[in-house]
């Protein structure tokens, strides 16, 4: 019982990481900034550029919000016009390589945690499956920590936390979408704590079965 209460936990945690990692890429507040210049909230993220005028999470889905992918021809035509007006920095609209770099680190890391989900299950059938789990749901961790470092050490450089509007320079903050890939390397990290104690519960059981087989035969041969 113990020991599907933890797969379960452990199953949870994992899937919740793998919603939460998802979410972040395509949400686009990784790094906000407010120009009081123009009045006007800008966040940049891996995937999507916005702004709008109320810079709350709700908003993203009202129509007051207008995004565009940092890769399409219309990002480029409408920040074009937007830099060309206000001076904007075009630096914080680029698809970098470090936003790849990320974005491949998730990615790997919600493969891995996949994989995980499917071999914790297969743990109660072959004890193996744990220690195969254990090792996913490590990788899966460290990548999606990879990910969380490479922001953070390229958005701490002055060409990605500055930027400047016409005759002033504001600094950019961490939004809630790095908050919520934060949270969900944490969860990664406790769901392979968790399976841990899954594969060794495992193996325990395994062990004392094991041995109540062994003592079972071994009076039936001394019956005999």
């Amino acid at each position: 019982m113990c020991r599907l209460v933890l797969a379960v936990i452990t199953s949870a945690l994992t899937a919740l990481s793998i919603i939460l990692i998802i979410f972040a890429i395509f949400t686009p507040a990784w790094q906000i900034v407010y120009l009081t210049d123009l009045k006007v909230t800008h966040e940049h993220g891996l995937l999507l550029d916005c702004f709008t005028n109320s810079p709350t999470f709700g908003d993203f889905f009202l129509s007051d919000h207008r995004c565009t992918y940092k890769f399409s021809n219309e990002n480029s035509e409408i920040l074009a016009d937007e830099i060309k007006s206000n001076n904007y920095e075009e630096n914080a609209h680029k698809f970098h390589k470090w936003h790849k770099a990320i974005i491949y680190f998730f990615l790997s890391s919600i493969i891995l945690a996949g994989a995980a989900l499917t071999f914790i299950f297969c743990t109660f059938c072959f004890s193996l499956c744990g220690v195969v789990a254990n090792v996913f749901l490590l990788l899966s961790f460290a990548t999606s920590f990879c990910a969380m470092i490479t922001f953070h050490i390229y958005t701490n450089k002055t060409e990605f936390r500055l930027i400047s509007v016409r005759l002033n320079v504001y600094e950019q903050k961490n939004g809630y979408s790095s908050v919520i890939g934060g949270v969900a390397v944490f969860f990664l990290f406790l769901s392979f704590l968790s399976s841990i104690l899954v594969t060794v519960s495992t193996f325990f059981s395994d062990h004392n079965l094991h041995q109540s087989s062994t003592k079972t035969n071994a009076k039936f041969s001394t019956l005999v």
